[in-house]
């Protein structure tokens, strides 16, 4: 029997409910806020979700971005009869990949849609994991100091107001134990060179994407959620030196940086990081 905790953040309500779905789901309704851009996600994923199609990734084996394949195998990465937090754990498809290298998966996404599909598609595989929907910058029901492992699963690039960035990884700091590391696999500065050379996809064009500079000369996506009018911001392209400096910030030493571009497509590089507290 796959037991999940879903831990769901709603604005202004707090009830406690529990559900049967294949196997037994208990399902925690905490009242907490969460912040506004991150209500897009919840309706992209629920409106890809009306024809059975996922909202990032197509298909389990076909599925992970290559630079999470690049970090996993890193010889510092956790394997078999580790534990790990996986922070926006989207769809569940590297939650499966995770857990088919023999990790204790704990997945954390703002979205109830996703979360629904990736405990069907971990059960699919044959693979358990804890999943919570809740607020990445806010995660307070895991405990502090209790994480060896942690991992921004292509997360903390959907975060692009600073100070919840800077809530993100104080929070991966307090949960890390004392010998913990956090591993980031963010999109790169580089990656607005696409937005130059490349025509918008179908699913672009439909939700009005466009791009701009913030205050930190960084790149931001904005787009219009499905059934919503009022444009939000969905993505950021951090330039090194302000992601170097969050870093610090947040009380982390960096162990391992890497510049990775898998392809001459610049929308495929990111950096990919290892931290330890200082």
């Amino acid at each position: 029997m796959q037991n999940i905790t879903r831990t769901v953040e709603l604005y202004w309500y707090s009830v406690s409910i529990g559900v049967l779905y294949g196997t037994h789901i208990y399902i925690v309704v905490l009242l907490k806020n969460m912040a506004k851009d991150y209500l897009h996600e919840e309706l992209c994923y629920r409106d890809t979700h009306r024809d059975g199609k996922p909202y990032y990734q197509h298909e389990i084996g076909d599925s992970c971005d290559p630079d999470l394949f690049h970090l996993f195998a890193w010889d510092s990465f956790p394997g078999n009869g580790d534990s790990i937090l996986e922070l926006g754990c989207g769809d569940g498809f590297v939650t499966v990949i995770l857990a088919s290298m023999g990790l204790s998966v704990t997945g954390v996404d703002c979205s109830s849609a996703a979360i629904h599909r990736a405990a069907k598609n971990l059960k699919d595989a044959g693979f358990t994991a804890t999943l919570h929907v809740g607020d990445v910058c806010r995660i307070d029901f895991v405990q502090s100091q209790s994480q060896k492992y942690v991992l921004d699963s292509h997360c903390l690039h959907c975060i692009t107001d600073y100070k919840e960035r800077s809530y993100f990884l104080e929070e991966c700091h307090r949960v890390m134990s004392s010998e913990g590391k956090l591993f980031l696999a963010t999109m790169a500065e580089q990656c607005m060179d696409w937005t130059n050379t490349t025509e918008l996809s179908p699913w672009q064009k439909e939700r009005e994407i466009v791009y701009d500079t913030d205050e930190n000369g960084c790149y931001v996506q904005s787009l219009v959620p499905p059934g919503a009018s009022e444009r939000v911001n969905s993505r950021i392209f951090i330039r090194e030196e302000v992601l170097r400096k969050e870093i610090k910030e947040a009380g982390f030493e960096t162990i391992r940086f890497e510049r990775f571009s898998p392809t001459s497509d610049p929308e495929d590089r990111s950096f990919l990081v290892e931290l330890r507290k200082s």
